[in-house]
């Protein structure tokens, strides 16, 4: 089938959240690459279920979409401020963290200042034509050379809960959206990580409207903190993503688990305002204390009372099992990734790993495609690449890299020869000592 010129891209996205979003910002200033993303979505938003006036950011503003790849790119958090004329405020202003709100700004503006995206257009189906891609969007068909996956991930949606999903038992992502009156019902939050933390704050937060009762169950055995110390930082660096890239499977799965606190910790200012809040309720007012804080237990059983809902939370130090009723249950339970539906007739032709990508260096999945054919992945590398892989911290260097790949040549210096640690396995640039005359 032959298709009009307009038709035919050298590279095509599936999804444009901030990873596409960044891979398009830096190919927008590449004339000499076409390319189209698609969204289904009617305009881009960033989980705006859980944007909560107060929440910032776990990353530094650099950390931005294009910043670490190319820090003239038009598409920066800084440019983002200078193009609002709220700069010099914004350095005034002095965050010690950047309000989420204020990056979903930047996230929308990108996204409406970049050629090349189109939301509302959903790919039902990418096959295999001769030596092309061809993506269906229902009412047009569009030819790629390659293609980029950014469908980001699907909600984690314990077993035993799945069966009670609906009005009262449903994802923190979902928790704006409700608009439930939580004052005098009986709350449960089942996840001891950042989401849950800002969950209690939010349900704590106003001394009129608090919930009967707030239990908070975690799997953990504390309310741990995110670690940014700088050494433990380092792991979202590009040489240690490299590493990581590079030890055998065995040792990434370890290292995924020993590294967790590091990407999924909370955030400690927000750990001391929940301590502080739970002593003025106790000792400082009169509500008294209507929490239940249960670390080291992991949810077994969901069951319906005629009026309520009853948790089965198991020990892990005793293995006693313990009931919590509740009459709404959110699940601060987090995000795996799951393939789009739309790659399902290439599915047979991709090399799997325990069902996941095999995933070569340049961010391409082994496939039995045609040479030179790419299908490059965005935030589906956690098991190959580490705990920074669903970060934005390596967002702008992960695009600069699956770039490079596509046009075949260093587009973007991708390079971090200057690691502080000395990671087995990488090949540094040797050190020469610098003589202060």
């Amino acid at each position: 089938m032959t298709y009009p010129s307009d038709q035919i891209f050298d590279v095509a996205g599936v999804g444009i959240g901030p990873f596409n979003m960044s891979a398009a910002a830096l190919m927008a200033t590449k004339p000499e690459v076409r390319y189209r993303f698609f969204d289904r979505r009617e305009s881009f938003s960033w989980h705006p279920g859980l944007l909560f006036a107060d929440a910032t950011l776990q990353v530094h503003f650099l950390r931005d979409l294009v910043s670490l790849a190319d820090p003239t790119n038009p598409f920066s958090f800084a440019s983002f401020l200078k193009a609002k004329k709220r700069l010099y405020r914004f350095l005034n202003a002095d965050f010690p963290r950047v309000l989420r709100p204020e990056f979903d700004q930047y996230f929308q503006w990108t996204s409406e200042s970049i050629p090349g995206l189109e939301f509302g257009r959903d790919v039902k189906s990418v096959q295999l034509v001769s030596d092309r891609l061809e993506l269906d969007l229902g009412d047009q068909r569009v030819v790629a050379k390659n293609l980029i996956l950014g469908t980001g991930l699907t909600r984690l949606i314990p077993e035993c809960a799945k069966p009670f999903l609906g009005e009262n038992v449903f994802h923190a992502i979902e928790f704006l959206h409700r608009g439930i009156d939580f004052k005098g019902k009986r709350v449960a939050l089942v996840g001891g990580g950042q989401t849950g933390a800002e969950l209690v704050t939010q349900l704590l937060a106003d001394e009129s409207a608090l919930p009967e009762h707030l239990t908070w169950i975690s799997r953990r055995q504390n309310f741990f903190p995110l670690d940014l110390s700088p050494f433990v930082s380092d792991i979202f660096a590009p040489a240690h993503s490299e590493h990581f890239f590079n030890l055998e499977r065995e040792d990434q799965r370890r290292l995924v688990r020993e590294q967790k606190l590091a990407s999924d910790g909370i955030d400690y200012h927000l750990l001391e305002q929940i301590y502080r809040r739970l002593y003025f309720l106790e000792f400082l007012s009169d509500s008294g204390k209507r929490w239940t804080l249960k670390p080291g237990f992991e949810l077994q059983a969901v069951s319906r009372a005629a009026d309520h809902l009853t948790l089965t939370a198991q020990c892990e130090l005793t293995g006693a099992l313990e009931d919590f009723d509740a009459d709404v249950v959110i699940l601060c339970t987090g995000f795996h990734y799951v393939m789009p539906p739309c790659i399902g007739p290439l599915k047979h032709r991709f090399s799997l790993d325990d069902g996941q990508f095999v995933v070569r260096p340049d961010f391409s999945i082994e496939w039995d495609g045609p040479e030179g054919l790419n299908i490059y992945v965005q935030n589906a590398t956690r098991h190959c690449r580490g705990v920074a892989d669903p970060n934005l911290s390596l967002t702008a260097w992960r695009s600069a890299k699956i770039i490079n790949s596509l046009m075949g040549r260093e587009v973007y210096d991708v390079e971090d020869p200057h690691t502080v640690i000395d990671w087995p396995g990488l090949k540094l640039e040797p050190r020469v000592p610098r003589v202060v005359v």
